[in-house]
């Protein structure tokens, strides 16, 4: 949870600046020398309309970490970094991308379709809600990172 925590305290940074990041997934995640999860690549998906065919190409693998209103069309916001925080935190305690029985557009599929991974079993169910609101298909319905920080789930981590 202490990973969890600090990706949440680098979302909560980054929205308080009216920044999104767009693109966050596990990869995206760095672990210092002292332990402490920090986000990477932040704001480069503002950029995406820039990047060439191929090298868009060669991130269709995020897309299973990303909010069905993107995969339609939208832009990445601050809900939709929501629903991928979701997602990584699953990731966190799999250990293993989201939706690992599928290729990437099988993966893409599954989440306009409204499926999402189950919980993972070392995940405590307090949590767990919290990231099945993090998960919900329409963006306003996701809770805030403020709201996700004021979660009981992170009181006892130092």
């Amino acid at each position: 949870m202490r990973w969890i925590l600090d990706i949440a305290n680098g979302l909560f940074y980054m929205h308080r600046c009216r920044e999104c990041h767009g693109n966050l997934r596990g990869d995206k995640i760095l672990i210092s020398d002292e332990n402490v999860a920090q986000i990477t690549d932040i704001g480069m998906s503002r950029f995406r309309k820039y990047w060439s065919e191929d090298s868009v190409r060669g991130c269709e693998q995020s897309d299973r970490w990303t909010a069905p209103e993107v995969l339609g069309g939208a832009n990445p916001s601050t809900f939709s970094d929501m629903f991928s925080f979701g997602l990584v935190c699953i990731e966190i305690f799999t250990e293993a991308i989201p939706f690992p029985e599928y290729f990437s557009m099988g993966a893409t599929e599954q989440i306009l379709l409204g499926e999402r991974p189950s919980q993972p079993e070392m995940m405590p169910d307090d949590f767990w809600k919290c990231v099945e609101q993090c998960l919900h298909p329409h963006p306003y319905h996701r809770p805030s990172i403020y709201t996700v920080l004021k979660g009981s789930y992170f009181k006892n981590i130092d």
